[in-house]
């Protein structure tokens, strides 16, 4: 671990505070890491640092703790790899820095403040706008120096307003689906298809109204997490939804018809049932979840996957006697059929992959562990374009 702390390491020292969210161009290496009251702090790769807090494009955020903060409050990049920015009790809630390191601001009427964000496959900004100020959606029809063509739009509870479930909104997150997920202070609501402009009017609902999903748990069924604090969500390679809150982690479908999973401190080692953040390794599937109480990290069985098979790496190959964990399956196209068999061709098991990774308990349909020998992996995306023909050996 390295460890980047105010008065150990030299660019902080007494005038970056409180860390409050964190970005990595996973392109080039750069970390941008957003201050509760300092600003931004840039670290490079080769280990060159910049902080933007006074004589920066930030406004001074209308701050209760104090003069001349920048609070900065989400960050994240779009497929162009602009850096987005917003920050709290600003005049300019949302800034935006090119390839080339040219900054742009932006207002949005009607949403106070920034928060945590993301930009969907269309180019939308959503932003939390923090104490109960709903979500802010901002589209520059791809022109950041021209704001005469930008849209906006704000969603607040109520049917044609954006039927959130609460506007206390804590937690955003885009799936696979385009589909963009909020966590507020009483469940969770789901946007999706939503494009702009669009109205904001009762008598003629626009089409980013959320819809609130009824999920079913054992024998109860009810809106999803209504009554609780969603504090994080995060989108694991499977398209499932990993959902942190003050009651525990829990795991969704893709859909959020099911819970396939959910820990807590009685029957995990999570240190703590407050969830704070939930992040996930799309490479190697691990899930970390950030409590009040310290960090802990699941392996999870799901990674991202690609339009192709590719380098697909099957493990542990040869599988040893008495070995009794998963065997896994990497590399392959997005939601891959496998199926695999002896070598007369015979269906052993037969799974679907979670996002680019599928898993195998090692035991056929019947409970078996199959005899010593030589077993061949099919598998191939939905259209049967993408195909792979492998094999693994077991040993008794």
């Amino acid at each position: 671990w390295d460890v980047y702390a105010e008065y150990r390491y030299p660019l902080f020292g007494d005038s970056v505070t409180d860390i409050s969210n964190i970005l990595k161009d996973e392109k080039d290496g750069t970390v941008y890491a957003g201050s509760f009251e300092s600003g931004l702090c840039i670290i490079q790769q080769n280990g060159s640092t910049q902080i933007l807090k006074q004589n920066s494009i930030f406004d001074t955020s209308r701050s209760l703790f104090g003069a001349g903060q920048r609070q900065v409050m989400g960050l994240t990049k779009d497929n162009s790899d602009n850096i987005w920015v917003s920050l709290a009790f600003a005049q300019h809630q949302i800034c935006v820095k090119t390839p080339d390191s040219i900054w742009y601001e932006f207002s949005v009427p009607g949403a106070p403040s920034g928060g945590p964000m993301v930009v969907d496959d269309n180019g939308q900004i959503w932003f939390v706008s923090i104490l109960g100020g709903g979500v802010g959606v901002y589209n520059t029809n791809g022109t950041l120096d021209n704001t005469n063509d930008d849209n906006f739009y704000r969603l607040t509870t109520g049917v044609g307003f954006g039927n959130l479930p609460s506007n206390n909104v804590y937690s955003i997150a885009k799936d696979k689906n385009n589909s963009i997920w909020i966590g507020t202070d009483n469940g969770i609501g789901i946007v999706s298809n939503c494009l702009m402009p669009f109205s904001q009017s009762q008598s003629s609902a626009p089409p980013c109204d959320a819809d609130i999903p009824i999920v079913q748990y054992d024998k109860f069924a009810g809106y999803l997490f209504a009554g609780n604090n969603v504090k994080t969500i995060a989108v694991d390679g499977a398209n499932r939804k990993w959902v942190g809150t003050d009651n525990g982690v829990w795991l969704l479908s893709s859909d959020a018809s099911q819970i396939i999973y959910r820990f807590t401190t009685d029957n995990s080692p999570l240190p703590s049932n407050s969830v704070r953040k939930i992040a996930i390794d799309d490479v190697t599937g691990d899930v970390y979840i950030g409590t009040d109480q310290g960090l802990v990290s699941y392996h999870s069985t799901a990674t991202n996957g690609e339009t192709s098979n590719q380098n697909v790496l099957v493990f542990p190959d040869p599988v040893p006697s008495g070995y009794k964990g998963i065997i896994a399956i990497k590399g392959l196209a997005a939601n891959a059929d496998v199926r695999i068999t002896d070598i007369n061709g015979q269906l052993v098991y037969r799974t679907k992959a979670l996002g680019g990774q599928a898993v195998w308990s090692g035991f056929d349909y019947k409970g078996h562990r199959p005899q010593t020998g030589v077993y061949l992996i099919f598998a191939s995306n939905s259209s049967g374009a993408e195909t792979y023909a492998g094999k693994i050996i077991f040993m008794q």
